[in-house]
């Protein structure tokens, strides 16, 4: 069997990445031969391609590249065709090419800066229908109402192209419930919802983690993700200043790289807690399970619908705290494992005195029943089932 994944710009390391990088190594497992296609590649840590298995699509501009790739599916018509990112580039030339395929669409519309079809005259009323209590909503009614008529004119019409790769491809395979009714209620497509996070052996060595801290002071949180505006992290930090202002003495680890680390850094000094903040860095693979053991939280408060991050912070028997915009499971949310804060400063340090003030109630042998439901060999079953079933 062959099989084609295609990445628009792999050039940062993120969620939607590693994804990528799971699945190609799940098919190489499985003995397939498998070519990953990009516009545009960069050394990647997290994510291991044979050079031989990737290919750079040629040409100048993104025209002559949607040329070049329709040339390259044709060539390989008969394998599975997996799109990533970039579903208009590559459903143009996937239509080009008459290849069937499948689209993975990692972000949620609602937690989106740049996904721009809500914002067409069609899908805008059923948006602003859908998400006025979403926490992004005044800020992207904000992004439409200075758009230039020029910009309404090419937002409508890429909507119109954008819908159509969605609506002529196999299947849609999202991360969450809230994505599929949000597919669903704005745009009226159909999707999947698929969510892997872990392996099994990282399920199975549950048992023999450390068990949750006795918490003593100083408070330790780590964060790790790409440090980008995106992330919310000013929040962490306003977090931190709020707990030391109520006489808390507090550690905040961050793990990553990005644009923003230097304008945090600034932060950090401004707010007083430079001395509570620590930059790590990119923190190699290695490394993340003795980070996990000697923290108290896990704290993630960027706009996400899912996060493979709390699902590795859960199998390290860790507790986590994510914004109020992620999927929450009502039954996790009782474990005393997960908890969910607004994203705001003072709210998110009360919810990590509550998290610290919480007794765990599952064991390890609940939680590692529950994350047997997010290891890679279930999430790749379903897109298998999925695809036979539309081909049935």
């Amino acid at each position: 069997m062959a099989a084609v994944l295609f990445y628009k710009r792999l050039i940062t390391l993120g969620g939607a990445e590693v994804l990528l990088g799971q699945h190609y190594a799940y098919l190489k497992a499985c003995g397939e031969d498998v070519t990953v296609i990009c516009f545009e590649e960069a050394d990647l840590e997290r994510i291991e391609i044979a050079p031989g298995d990737l290919k750079v699509v040629p040409g100048r501009g993104t025209a002559a590249q949607v040329r070049q790739l329709a040339r390259i599916l044709a060539v390989q018509r008969g394998a599975s065709m997996f799109c990533h990112s970039g579903h208009i580039e590559f459903g143009v030339a996937a239509r080009l090419a008459a290849v069937r395929y499948a689209v993975f669409l990692h972000q949620p519309t609602t937690m989106s800066f740049n996904e721009s079809d809500k914002f067409a005259l069609r899908y805008w009323p059923r948006y602003r229908a859908f998400a006025r209590r979403n926490s992004m909503f005044d800020r992207l009614c904000k992004q439409r109402n200075e758009m230039s008529i020029f910009q309404h004119i090419y937002v409508n019409a890429r909507s119109c192209v954008s819908q159509m790769v969605l609506r002529r491809a196999d299947a849609l395979f999202v991360l969450s419930k809230y994505a599929v009714r949000e597919k669903a209620e704005i745009f009226g497509l159909k999707t999947i919802c698929l969510a892997g996070a872990i392996t099994p052996e990282r399920v199975s060595a549950l048992t023999s983690k450390p068990e949750v801290r006795s918490v003593f002071e100083p408070i330790e949180l780590v964060s790790v993700s790409r440090i980008d505006e995106n992330k919310r992290i000013e929040t962490l930090l306003h977090a931190v200043a709020a707990l030391k202002a109520r006489g808390r003495t507090v550690r905040l680890r961050l793990g990553g790289k990005g644009r923003a680390t230097d304008a945090l850094k600034g932060l950090a000094i401004e707010r007083d807690v430079a001395d509570c903040v620590e930059f790590l860095g990119f923190v190699p693979e290695a490394d993340i399970p003795a980070l996990y053991e000697s923290m108290d939280l896990f704290v993630t408060i960027d706009w996400a619908d899912y996060r493979i991050t709390t699902y590795e912070v859960l199998a390290e028997n860790r507790r986590v705290i994510v914004s109020d915009d992620t999927d929450a499971d009502p039954d996790l949310l009782g474990s005393g494992y997960f908890f969910v804060s607004a994203p705001d400063g003072e709210a998110l340090a009360d919810t990590i005195e509550r998290a610290l003030n919480t007794p765990v109630v599952w064991d390890r042998v609940r939680l590692a029943k529950y994350l047997l439901n997010f290891t890679w060999p279930v999430y790749f079953d379903q897109i298998g089932k999925a695809l036979k079933a539309h081909a049935a």
